[in-house]
């Protein structure tokens, strides 16, 4: 949610797909979607009407009139008749009473709360290394190691945070001081904040300080490090193309990518921090929108790369990096979307979001489908014999839950139940079949996969890990695991 007092902007839009939701998936109620016009459009509209000239001025009003022509038309917005018509269907994205309780989910793998989660990372933390930090694994196991300025060197001391509440959750369990090692190992990204060559992923970079934040909110160094990592994100944003840049390009190229989409709370948390910084919540609203009209397919699944012009903020080419093909869904990416989407929703509350998130997530789950192992492969286009990626799984699972989140606070308990049990459905097949229990493999997960195109997948994945122990607690929150 917004902070008390910061004045709502139009933020959000729902995307022309060319099919309805499953009817049980559907949205409640038709007047969410058309409640918030684009700020992408908006905004950019606005702004060129004083800074860049009629011609960009005409290119965006053009955007913003096609994109309400192909809404209106949309299945979607058609087949919302009526509260009644859509009881038939059983809508268990409707809202429910509030005395309507989850029935019983799914069993749960005990490798999500494994006594090896905590001894694989304690022999991994208990040696500090200066400025350094696991990335992947080798094929035997061993965590290759990476130097601070590196997008994934966030993740390990974000996982120590998480370890720390995990001990708070389950006393006894541990004699590790987590707290200690996690602010030990988050000292090597302090001097990243005057300069790094991350690019958008800052917002990887500040999970440990954000961590540090809530158990310490008045902890000056992490206050820092948010605000400086935030406003390095927010100087990447164009108000022409309404996104932030993700990786650097020559001039008028301006790419990003679907990963995104998960910096964003990084600005909404900075805002929230800091006085004076209201932008950052525009900054994130627009590229949120933006990326849910040109990432996303009529189907739902979704690009990885979108390469703007510049000059007046329209495509250049849709295409991918580290997908199967330019038209596959790459399943790291579609989770990376879902997770994105729901995040804003739930901070913001735009309904637009929630359905983009609640479609992502769907097309995610209809592809799982196709595979009897219930753990996606790398792309879930890409030809047998395809590697896995239990990244993805993770990924998804901690979006999924935050679905559940999102369905709850609209008091759709049978919405949140459906996202609930997808979630450990998935972190329980991935537990079940890849956590290794070897102590010589040092990740928590095998199978995981970086970059297939570049030929580095079968690995342990650092922030496969990460989200593998968020999702945990998360469930940890919400009983379905026990101590």
């Amino acid at each position: 949610m917004r902070p008390v007092g910061y004045q709502q902007h139009n933020a959000t839009v729902p995307h022309p797909f060319d099919y309805p939701l499953d009817p049980k998936l559907l949205q409640a109620t038709k007047p969410d979607h058309f409640r918030f016009i684009s700020h992408s459009f908006f905004t950019g509209f606005q702004i060129g009407k004083h800074q860049r000239g009629i011609m960009k001025d005409m290119m965006h009003l053009l955007r913003l009139v096609l994109f309400v022509v192909a809404f209106v038309s949309t299945p979607t917005s058609a087949s919302l008749e009526s509260r009644s018509s859509q009881q038939k269907h059983h809508d268990i994205f409707a809202r429910h009473s509030s005395h309507q309780h989850h029935r019983r989910a799914p069993a749960v793998s005990a490798r999500i709360n494994s006594p090896l989660i905590y001894s694989k990372y304690d022999t991994s933390s208990a040696t500090y290394r200066t400025n350094s930090y696991p990335h992947l694994t080798s094929a035997s196991g061993s965590w290759s190691w990476v130097g601070n300025d590196w997008w994934t060197s966030g993740f390990f001391p974000g996982t120590l945070y998480l370890l720390n509440e995990r001990s708070k959750k389950c006393p006894g369990k541990t004699n590790v001081d987590w707290l200690a090692r996690a602010r030990k190992w988050s000292e090597g990204l302090v001097p990243l904040e005057s300069s790094n060559s991350v690019g958008h992923d800052t917002g990887f970079l500040a999970y440990p300080f954000l961590s540090e934040l809530k158990v310490n909110p008045n902890n000056a160094t992490a206050k820092a490090g948010v605000k400086a990592f935030a406003a390095q994100l927010a100087n990447r944003f164009d108000s022409t193309v309404g996104c932030t840049r993700s990786w650097d390009s020559s001039y008028p190229d301006f790419l990003v990518i679907i990963d995104n989409m998960m910096n964003l709370e990084l600005l909404y948390e900075a805002a929230k921090l800091f006085t004076g910084l209201d932008k950052y919540y525009d900054i994130a609203a627009s590229h949120a929108s933006t990326t849910a009209v040109h990432h996303l397919r009529p189907d739902a699944s979704s690009y990885h790369i979108v390469d703007y012009d510049q000059r007046d903020g329209s495509i250049i080419y849709q295409h991918t990096g580290q997908g199967y093909a330019d038209w596959s869904t790459w399943s790291r990416g579609q989770a990376w979307g879902t997770y994105g989407f729901a995040m804003m929703y739930n901070h913001t509350s735009y309904a637009g979001y929630l359905d983009v998130a609640r479609r992502m997530g769907q097309k995610w789950l209809s592809r799982l489908a196709e595979d009897s192992s219930g753990v996606p492969k790398w792309d879930f286009d890409a030809p047998e014999p395809a590697p896995k990626d239990t990244s993805a799984a993770t990924i998804a699972s901690v979006a999924f839950l935050q679905l559940y989140y999102a369905e709850s606070s609209r008091g759709n308990s049978t919405g949140a139940t459906y996202w609930r049990d997808n979630a450990v459905k998935v972190l329980s097949a991935t537990a079940d079949q890849y956590f290794q229990t070897s102590t010589s493999w040092n990740a928590l997960l095998s199978n995981g996969t970086s970059n297939k195109p570049s030929n580095v997948y079968n690995t342990g994945l650092v922030y496969g890990d990460y989200y593998f122990v968020k999702a945990g607690n998360m469930m940890l929150d919400l009983g379905l695991i026990g101590c």
